[in-house]
């Protein structure tokens, strides 16, 4: 599919969500059809529609979890949340950091629906350091919400958008401050703000080794490849093995590419030795 069709064809989409189904299903509590939380309650959103499984999913879905500490950064609308909370069971914990209040209060919303005890919303932001900055959130597509400059440039291109000033913190600050515990697993899905995250739990990263499940998102300055390219070199760097999910093979920095738009998974090379 050439690249104006496709952009074509996702603005329609999008167009009928937003003015269609999305105001029809706002309220309406059902069982999500597919995905990581398939079998779980939620209230909103097209989650009811069945989907076939992304290679994602599986991958996820096949992760040793329980009893594990599970950071998701970038909540957004908690399906991913929801499959963390019952792939750690009850001994496992996780912890959604969410800074956008509405996303922030659906996920809240569907803890409560299912009757879950093991999650923590925190209503903030992860960076590099701590830090008081502004959230530009698309009115039609809320799940590209992106404290980076040059995506909210983009952003702003798609219509009307809401501006939030959030708060931003490291998890570097907040571990050494006992606000959070170290985690075993870190999930990063936050619109071009990778490197910022990972730069901020850098410590955290060499000392606890946590495994990573990262989506890598296209740089808006004319070098697509430029969030690949610096997530890729700060994850080998310290010791880190990056795999491409969607096709399974080993990621470096001659074929950073390959993993714009996708899923990185990032295991330490210490377990290996």
């Amino acid at each position: 599919m050439n690249r104006p069709f496709a952009a074509l064809t996702h603005g329609l989409i999008s167009f009928a969500s937003r003015r269609v189904l999305r105001p029809i299903t706002r309220n309406m509590t059902y069982t999500i059809r597919h995905g990581f939380a398939r079998g779980m309650k939620t209230r909103g959103g097209l989650d009811f529609v069945p989907r076939p499984s992304s290679r994602e999913v599986a991958f996820l879905s096949g992760l040793s979890l329980r009893g594990k500490i599970v950071f998701d950064v970038g909540g957004f609308d908690g399906v991913h949340t929801l499959g963390f909370s019952r792939a750690v069971g009850p001994t496992g914990r996780v912890l959604t950091f969410e800074p956008n209040p509405d996303q922030a209060e659906k996920i809240e919303r569907d803890l409560d629906l299912n009757n879950l005890s093991n999650v923590e919303v925190l209503r903030i932001a992860l960076g590099r350091e701590k830090a008081i900055q502004s959230l530009v959130v698309p009115v039609a597509e809320p799940s590209m919400a992106s404290m980076d400059h040059e995506v909210q440039q983009r952003v702003s291109t798609m219509g009307d958008s809401l501006r939030h000033e959030i708060e931003v913190e490291s998890v570097d600050d907040l571990i050494a401050q006992a606000r959070i515990p170290k985690p075993d697993f870190v999930k990063i899905d936050v619109e071009g703000s990778e490197c910022e995250v990972l730069r901020g739990m850098i410590n955290t990263i060499r000392d606890a080794r946590p495994t990573l499940f990262i989506e890598i998102h296209a740089a808006e300055d004319g070098d697509e490849s430029r969030f690949a390219r610096e997530t890729i070199e700060l994850l080998t760097e310290n010791g880190y093995r990056v795999d491409l999910v969607e096709q399974s093979c080993p990621i470096s920095l001659e074929n950073a590419d390959r993993a714009i738009q996708r899923h990185v998974y990032c295991s330490s090379t210490d377990s290996e030795t």
